[in-house]
C-alpha cells in the first residue's frame, strides 16, 4: 500500500486507500492499544510498590500520571527514538528471564516455601519481598549485553541471558541470594482464603463475594 500511494505516512496510505472509513478504524484501534497498555502499566506500577515498599498507592492516580507521561512524550517526539528504546528493552529483559530459568531449574532457593506447603495445597503464609542480590545480577547482566551490542560481539540478547544465568547460579553459591524482608499474603485475597479453608460452604463464599 506505501508503493500503491507512493508514501511511508500510515495516515496518508490509509486515508488513500480506505478514505475516512479507514482512518477512524486506525484510531480506534489505536486507542484500544494505549488503552490496554496503560491498564497493564499502571497495574504493574501499583504492585511493584506494594510489593516492594509495602504501601499501597491509588491506581487512579497511577493511571492519570502515567497517562499524562504518555502524551508529553509522544509530543516532543518520543516516537523518533523509539527503535532504540526497542534495542534497549532487547537487552534488558532477556536477563529477567535468565534468572527465573536458573532459579527455577538449577538453584531453587525461592521454592523452597512453596515445596513446604505444596502437600497439603495451600500457599504459605509469607514469600520474599525483593531480593537485592537478583537485582544487582540483572543490572551486570543487562550492562554486558548493552557493551557487547555496541561493539558488536555476539549476540546481545543471548549474551545478557547467558550472563545472568552464569551470574545468579555463582552468586547463589556465594550466599548471595538472600531476601531482603518478606511479604504477608493478604487474607482478604479470595483464592487465598479458598485454599485456607477446607471445603468452604456457599454461604461463606457468598459472603465473602459480598465483602
Amino acid at each position: 500500500l506505501g508503493h500503491l500511494v507512493g508514501t511511508a505516512d500510515v495516515t496518508s496510505i490509509v486515508l488513500g486507500t480506505s478514505g475516512a472509513v479507514g482512518l477512524i478504524i486506525v484510531v480506534l484501534a489505536t486507542m484500544k492499544i494505549n488503552d490496554n497498555n496503560l491498564y497493564s502499566g499502571s497495574l504493574g506500577i501499583v504492585s511493584f510498590v506494594e510489593t516492594v515498599f509495602g504501601k499501597r498507592i491509588h491506581r487512579g492516580a497511577v493511571t492519570v500520571a502515567f497517562g499524562l507521561l504518555g502524551t508529553v512524550l509522544s509530543a516532543i517526539g518520543f516516537l523518533e527514538h523509539f527503535k532504540d528504546f526497542l534495542s534497549l528493552l532487547g537487552v534488558a529483559i532477556p536477563p529477567i528471564g535468565g534468572i527465573i530459568v536458573a532459579e527455577y531449574y538449577l538453584v531453587r532457593r525461592q521454592t523452597k516455601t512453596l515445596d513446604a506447603t505444596r502437600e497439603d495445597e495451600t500457599l504459605p503464609q509469607t514469600v520474599a519481598g525483593w531480593v537485592p542480590g537478583t537485582l544487582a545480577v540483572w543490572l551486570l547482566a543487562f550492562g554486558t549485553g548493552w557493551v557487547t551490542q555496541h561493539f558488536a560481539v555476539g549476540i546481545p540478547v543471548i549474551n545478557s541471558l547467558l550472563t545472568a544465568m552464569i551470574l545468579y547460579l555463582l552468586a547463589s553459591k556465594a550466599g548471595l541470594i538472600r531476601s531482603a524482608g518478606e511479604v504477608g499474603l493478604r487474607p482478604e485475597d479470595p483464592a487465598t482464603a479458598e485454599r485456607a479453608h477446607d471445603g468452604p460452604s456457599p454461604v461463606g463464599n457468598q459472603e465473602m463475594q459480598d465483602d
